[in-house]
């Protein structure tokens, strides 16, 4: 998928800002019309430790892309 290609350029850090401030979420929700998916996303928004967080998008985008 295109999004997963994105995020091997986007600093992750950027991941994170929008992952807490639910913009991704909301992107997914209102655009691609996947309110499933946004809520599996919301689930890690709290997760501290940027790499783990951007590493748990990643295998979230991957299991539904796989489906």
């Amino acid at each position: 998928s295109e999004f997963l290609e994105l995020l091997e350029v986007v600093p992750p850090e950027s991941i994170v800002y929008h992952i807490r401030r639910g913009d991704i979420q909301n992107w997914i929700s209102t655009t691609l019309l996947w309110p499933e998916l946004s809520h599996e996303i919301d689930k890690i928004r709290e997760i501290s430790e940027v790499k783990l967080l951007v590493r748990k998008l990643k295998r979230i985008l991957k299991s539904v892309k796989s489906s």
